[in-house]
């Protein structure tokens, strides 16, 4: 877990933001984490798992915007069919999605999980990699809800997701288009 964070951070701070990036994730620089059940179907296969969900956002470029990465992996102690799956890769891009600017500063709706992948071990299975997307809900705690029939492609048909993640540990996170 140490090296998912170390390597979010490190990647964080690597990854500036573009001037057409409008994003701004607060606050900046700083890990968060978000945890939750986690309805994964596919190939006919249903499994629920608990999963945790680290979250880096990067400094602010100088118009005041910056980008979030993320890394989800299996909660410790997960068991049955849930140890065959597993979330390969770090630093999963996070933009939002909805509202689209103008105007500026709205509070986000919906969020882009870019380049997300999940991989069944024993069925030699795998989605994506590829986008989904999800709602953002800035309640307190914050939580990022993967609505029922959320769709990871490749392939056709994806992999279906649903569930809520609420933050746990971190400051709170606050997110604008």
């Amino acid at each position: 877990m140490n090296r998912t964070l170390s390597a979010l951070a490190v990647a964080a701070a690597l990854s500036g933001a573009s001037a057409a990036q409008a994003d701004t994730f607060s606050p900046p620089a700083t890990l968060v984490t978000f945890a939750g059940d986690l309805n994964m179907q596919f190939g006919g296969i249903s499994i629920t798992c608990p999963v945790t969900w680290k979250f880096a956002t990067t400094a602010l470029d100088s118009a005041g915007d910056n980008r979030a990465l993320a890394a989800m992996s299996l909660a410790a102690g997960a068991g049955g069919l849930c140890s065959l799956a597993h979330f390969p890769g770090v630093g999963h891009e996070i933009v939002v999605s909805s509202p689209s600017p103008p105007p500026d500063g709205v509070t986000a709706q919906k969020l882009k999980i870019v380049g997300l992948e999940v991989v069944f071990n024993a069925m030699t299975m795998t989605c994506g990699p590829g986008d989904i997307e999800v709602i953002w809900n800035p309640g307190t705690p914050p939580s990022i809800t993967f609505p029922a029939g959320a769709e990871l492609r490749p392939p056709t048909p994806g992999c279906r997701f649903s569930g809520a993640l609420y933050q746990g540990a971190g400051p709170i996170l606050s997110i604008v288009n």
